[in-house]
Formats: structure tokens, sequence, C-alpha cells
């Protein structure tokens, strides 16, 4: 039989192949058999060490991993998605691992790498995480989140992406992390050559500008 060895208590491994009606046996105490592609099986459930260190990812996006034993190919590989990682990434969704009020409270720059991520790789907000930004919205009205955001900014304008979508979607913290914004958002140019409000015509300009670069 191939033998492969995983960091994932058997408990999570049962309760996901429940889950997908996956066939198997319980082989002994921290051990499950399975048929893989014709193949005999084993899984030996060690420890926590990969669900501890998958929990403590932000998104789910993020907390996926991959088990290569050495003895086996890359085909047999195993992959650890405990928390729908992938199909938030086929859904193009970003979403927090934890509760998104706790995983905000306990580091606010969360709500910065979201609003990043979703410009420059063009993935939807998941709404439970929007509420919970809105929510905790006052968290970034600090120097040292207004510094953080200054360094993504760079990356964000120079990404080639639009920043329109999502920076209308969260101007209640563009406008707290940009200050000079802030006194733009809703207000109107009052003229007819003009379609959009003064927030919304800067964020056009930078979409609309030809140069990804800071010059």
């Amino acid at each position: 039989p191939l033998d492969i060895h995983i960091d994932v208590p058997m408990a999570t491994v049962m309760n996901l192949m429940n889950k997908y009606a996956v066939s198997y046996e319980v082989v002994d105490s921290d051990t499950i058999g399975m048929t893989l592609r014709n193949k005999w099986m084993r899984l030996h459930c060690t420890d926590q060490d990969i669900y501890d260190y998958l929990l403590g990812q932000d998104f789910t996006i993020d907390a996926v991993a991959i088990k290569l034993p050495l003895s086996i190919c890359n085909d047999h590989s195993f992959i650890c998605d405990l928390f729908e990682g992938i199909k938030d990434h086929s859904m193009r969704v970003i979403a927090t691992v934890k509760d998104p009020d706790e995983t905000i409270q306990k580091d606010p720059s969360v709500m910065l790498r979201a609003i990043k991520l979703a410009v420059e790789k063009e993935y939807s907000i998941d709404h439970k995480l929007y509420k919970a930004m809105k929510r905790n919205a006052a968290l970034v009205d600090t120097d040292e989140m207004r510094m953080k955001f200054a360094g993504m900014l760079q990356s964000i304008l120079t990404s080639g992406k639009p920043i329109t979508r999502v920076f209308s979607d969260f101007d209640f913290l563009v406008g707290t992390l940009i200050p000079p914004l802030k006194a733009c958002i809703g207000v109107s140019q009052n003229s007819k050559y003009h379609k959009h409000n003064i927030y919304e015509h800067c964020l056009a300009v930078c979409d609309y500008c030809e140069s990804n670069k800071l010059e």
C-alpha cells in the first residue's frame, strides 16, 4: 500500500471525506485507508501542525496546503483545504478563515490587505467581510495604518488594474486612509461636462492613466 503522512487531525480528515462522500476505512487510531486510482493507500494522521498553521491565515485563499512526501510522485499529493479556499479561489472571493470581526480586531491591517488583493487580483470581497470592515473602519484611523496603506498604494496604482470598483465600495476606508480624498467623497462638480463627483473623478483619472509608473 501507499503510505502518506499528513499533519492533519484524523477527525478533520474524516469530516472532509464524509462531506465529499469519499469512501474510506478506519485502520487504527491514527490511520485511514482508502482507494485512490485503483491503489490502496493509508493516510497517517499525525498532529495539528498544518491545521493550526492554516487556521492562522487571514484569508481562505491562503489557507490551502499540499503535502509532498518524498516517497511518492506529485500526482499522488494530498491537498489540504480545510476552509474551502479552492472554492473561494474559483469564485474569486476574498473571505476570512475565522470570524471576520475577530480577524480584523486582532490585526486591522487585514482590511488593507483585502483591498489590495481585491484590486490586484480583481477579486470580490465576501459580504460578511465587507460588513465587518464597515463595522471596524475606525480601527484604520491611525498614523500607523495610513503609513502601511501608503506603502501598499504604490503597488496598487502600478498594478495596471482599475481601482474604481474597490475604492468606491470602500470609500469609508479609503477616505480615512487618504485624508485629502475624504473631502472629495460625494461632492458634485456641478457641471454638465462631468458625470462623476470629485472622488469618482479622481479614481477614474487613475484608471485611465496610460502609464503605470509613479513619476
